[in-house]
């Protein structure tokens, strides 16, 4: 059986429409990162900045064999104890300087923060469309532009974004519910990375609050 030469019309002009939008918002997507990038490309200051006692924890990790508990950097109090909150983000610092110093570890820095903002434009992209996307990022860049020393904050960008897309495609699509599973993992690293790791735990939150007035109570099934 051949299909009608009506249907094939529609199939194929409604293929055509979804590529041309999918292909637009990739290109405007690409763009905005373009003009994220132009903020996070700059020479790194080390004198101010945290970068080298990221590094060097991770360092003292992966030669020790143990995380860094202690005020190890003080002069008058190095073995005051303290909570290492980001020592996963000390040594993902560190094997990005093994590869290609702290070059290296800013290039790993601005592919972090360039995916995670991509992450965030998709989500948002999701909810209200590619117009309303691009409307939202340049105020999210320009804010974005004035933090974009190499610290642990980019762990907690990237992790928020992906909570928030994958509870947004679950909410919407019942076929991407199983994408719900991979949130405890997720949860997990953010807990080593960076202190904003309580943000995984709102955010399901509000989403299940959400749900309980909404008529399709799209989350009935983790109840």
């Amino acid at each position: 059986k051949t299909m009608p030469v009506e249907t094939q019309h529609s199939s194929g002009a409604f293929l055509s429409n979804s590529i041309r939008k999918n292909a637009s918002a990739i290109t405007l997507g690409a763009l905005l990162a373009l003009f994220y990038l132009l903020f996070l490309a700059h020479s790194i200051n080390l004198m101010p900045a945290d970068t080298g006692r990221h590094v060097q924890n991770g360092r003292v990790l992966f030669e020790t064999g143990h995380i860094t508990n202690t005020n190890f950097y003080s002069y008058t109090e190095p073995s005051f104890p303290t909570v290492n909150h980001h020592w996963g983000s000390g040594a993902l610092f560190f094997l990005a300087w093994l590869a290609g110093g702290f070059t290296g570890t800013h290039v790993f820095f601005i592919a972090t923060s360039i995916a995670s903002f991509l992450v965030f434009f998709l989500t948002a992209r999701k909810i209200g469309g590619t117009g309303v996307a691009a409307l939202g990022a340049v105020p999210a860049i320009l804010l974005l532009g004035g933090r974009t020393e190499i610290r642990p904050e980019v762990f907690s960008m990237l992790f928020s974004g992906l909570f928030i897309l994958i509870l947004v495609y679950a909410r919407d699509d019942p076929k991407r519910r199983a994408w719900l599973a991979a949130l405890p993992f997720l949860q997990v690293l953010w807990t080593n990375t960076h202190i904003f790791f309580f943000l995984g735990p709102l955010a399901v939150a509000a989403f299940l609050i959400e749900s309980l007035f909404s008529k399709n109570q799209p989350f009935d099934m983790i109840y």
